[in-house]
């Protein structure tokens, strides 16, 4: 945490994201690629499209239309996660790949019925079934987590928010901790 705190000016500059969470998955990106280039690489693979292509998210379980929410999601991608993929692999000399959005692989998924995506509540089902004599047990059917819950980074900024608040000092309707003018 004592890391992350003093990176988010530089990782929304780098992200060009102000949204909170398109700035909590950019730490985490952006700690992730510092890592990798510090291990000395140049390339790296990552997941981004498998949940908009094969229903990894809640909101597919519950949506009226969730094929349309796929098409949806997937055309929005380079908005979002691939812009942010991009500038935080690229602030560090990284070149990210993602093989989930090669365009065969994104065209076969698209055209797969929804109840091998979601089966059984099972998000991505037809992927688990893919890599389960692959992975372990407890990789394969663990539940989907988001990056700043799994990384415990979504609750730790919101303490860290809560202690700043409670810490502002108001003095004539200027906040002399930030230099900004208080709401009326």
């Amino acid at each position: 945490m004592d890391d992350v705190i003093p990176a988010i000016p530089t990782v929304v500059q780098y992200g060009e994201f102000f949204e909170a969470i398109d700035a909590m998955d950019s730490c985490i990106s952006c700690f992730a690629y510092r890592l990798i280039r510090r291990h000395g690489f140049k390339v790296a693979i990552c997941g981004e499209g498998s949940d908009e292509l094969l229903g990894g998210y809640d909101l597919f379980r519950t949506h009226p239309d969730p094929v349309e929410l796929v098409r949806y999601r997937t055309r929005n991608l380079h908005r979002t996660d691939i812009q942010r993929v991009d500038r935080m692999s690229m602030a560090h000399l990284v070149e990210t790949r993602v093989p989930f959005l090669d365009l065969d692989l994104a065209t076969f998924t698209l055209g797969l019925p929804f109840s091998v995506k979601i089966r059984d509540g099972v998000e991505k089902w037809i992927l688990r079934e893919a890599v389960a004599d692959l992975l372990p047990d407890y990789i394969v059917h663990r539940p989907k987590i988001r990056m700043p819950d799994g990384s415990g980074l979504k609750s730790q900024l919101r303490e860290y928010a809560a202690s700043m608040a409670a810490e502002v000092e108001v003095d004539g309707g200027v906040d002399i901790r930030l230099g900004l003018t208080a709401p009326e």
